[in-house]
């Protein structure tokens, strides 16, 4: 009778967590339950911390809070802090109940390990199943891709997925970088760690060669000496490099010498640039903008015309003298990047910059889209409708994994010269939409509808997630609608108004 009882219980406790559903924490035994009717769900949970991104900024919760549960269930929080932290992908916006979650949450971090596959730099978790796999010689069934700068050099990461690879980006690298929280790089077989293959990468680029592989992953040489029989790495400093002030929309940017310089993401001459080796020869455009005479540099015109023409979540490439569009980091952007040729494509004379020009992209979907599309508003065309997003949004990566958000609000506007219904996660991204004008950029952060001259480094800053050290900020009514603007300075935000 006991024994039934017994087996009564566990099968009703079985059932509890099915109906409620569990997260697995990832270095840490105990369960986190999150409801099905949760509004806001976690992206990752570990280490006794769930984390969440929501509306631009990566919200950290102790699994044992009661805050966590208020947040799932869409509650606002009567107060909470933010930590700004510098990171390898740029700036990170950390949001919490109070600063001991934000500290226990950056001090609990996993420890990551490196290693490099096919010239492609990959991110790990140590100890885990997907480190085993690749050590062992197997191939992932699935990862994720993403340029981003670690140790003054923008290359392709790769990793198991999006939460390895943000938490990666997100503790500095986990290479000794400056400021870093996270715990130290960990030695691996031979006496190679993270720091020496980051800096053989380095090297490899100034010297132009392609890293040495042995087996399934690179061992990077390094001189070591033998003391009372410990071995010792000895780590050449990375050569100098070249550091970008911004990455977008498929493009490398830097400032330098009055002149902004743009390199494509795949390019041969991003690598030289990066090792501080001059171009052998490179093209120049003024372009007329509110701010002034705008100064492009490039290795050639098609990357300057393909640059200009960038809008978010679009990448533009110039092949064969065609201006082509794809959805930023689609399976046909890095076919393409890779030197490959589409099985089908489509083609549209579309004004670009006041040039009419020939545009091809892989569906007329996606053409669509980048025609409704602005530098600092993302679009897409899904069951014939237009949606509207901010850059790097969760609600844009959840439409281009196929999934419809829970939620959304629709406004008619005129696209284009055509009446169109418009939809977005919520009302300040169609705000921010509709007051596009030409020769100003417009993104919105936190609600906010912020406006950047044409051209102006500002713009690529907060792209990115940094923050501008002072700005400006105006209520006024533009398009019917009483918005909260801000901009980087008082002349952007009157010449705009005019």
């Amino acid at each position: 009778m006991m024994i039934r009882r017994i087996a009564t219980v566990c099968v009703a406790l079985l059932m509890v967590v099915s109906i409620v559903g569990c997260v697995t924490t990832g270095n840490d035994t105990s369960t986190f339950a999150v409801p099905d009717d949760a509004k806001v769900k976690p992206q990752s949970v570990a280490n006794g911390f769930a984390t969440f991104e929501h509306e631009g900024s990566t919200w950290v919760f102790s699994t044992a809070s009661e805050e966590v549960h208020k947040f799932m269930a869409g509650e606002e929080l009567a107060k909470h802090v933010t930590k700004m932290k510098a990171t390898s992908a740029g700036i990170m916006k950390l949001k919490a109940p109070d600063t001991e979650t934000i500290n226990g949450y950056l001090a609990a971090q996993p420890r990551y390990v490196t290693r490099t596959i096919d010239g492609y730099l990959w991110v790990f978790i140590e100890g885990s199943d997907e480190l085993k796999t690749v050590d062992g010689g197997g191939e992932l069934a699935k990862h994720v891709t993403r340029l981003a700068n670690v140790n003054g050099k923008v290359q392709t990461i790769k990793a198991p997925d999006t939460a390895t690879l943000k938490g990666y980006l997100a503790s500095g690298g986990s290479m000794g970088t400056s400021g870093s929280t996270a715990p130290a790089p960990k030695t691996t077989a031979g006496g190679n760690n993270n720091l020496a293959i980051a800096s053989q990468l380095a090297r490899d680029a100034q010297s132009g060669t392609a890293p040495s592989k042995t087996g399934t992953h690179t061992n990077v040489k390094a001189n070591t000496t033998t003391a009372s029989q410990t071995n010792t790495t000895q780590v050449a400093a990375p050569a100098k490099t070249v550091t970008p002030s911004a990455v977008r929309s498929g493009f490398v940017i830097f400032e330098e010498e009055a002149a902004t310089w743009v390199f494509a993401s795949n390019s041969k001459e991003l690598v030289a640039h990066q090792a501080g080796k001059e171009l052998a020869k490179h093209s120049t455009k003024l372009k007329a903008a509110p701010g002034g005479i705008i100064k492009i540099k490039a290795p050639d015109q098609g990357t300057i015309d393909a640059y200009l023409a960038a809008k978010s979540g679009f990448v533009t490439r110039v092949i064969d003298g065609y201006l082509w569009v794809f959805v930023e980091g689609s399976a046909e952007q890095k076919a393409v990047d890779a030197g490959n040729e589409l099985a089908k494509h489509v083609t549209k004379l579309t004004n670009v910059g006041g040039t009419v020009r020939t545009i091809k992209a892989p569906s007329i979907e996606v053409l669509n889209a980048y025609n409704a599309a602005t530098p600092g508003i993302a679009a897409r065309i899904v069951d014939g409708y237009l949606w509207v997003f901010a850059p790097k949004s969760e609600t844009l990566a959840l439409v281009d994994a196929g999934s419809e958000p829970a939620k959304h609000v629709t406004k008619l506007l005129n696209v284009n010269g055509q009446v169109r219904t418009v939809r977005a996660g919520d009302m300040s991204v169609i705000n921010a939409y509709h007051a596009s004008k030409p020769g100003f950029e417009t993104m919105v952060v936190d609600g906010y509808t912020w406006i950047f001259k044409q051209g102006a480094p500002e713009f690529n800053t907060v792209l990115n997630g940094g923050e501008l050290a002072k700005h400006v900020t105006k209520m006024s009514a533009v398009n019917g609608s009483v918005q909260t603007f801000k901009a980087p300075d008082a002349d952007t935000l009157a010449a705009y108004m005019r």
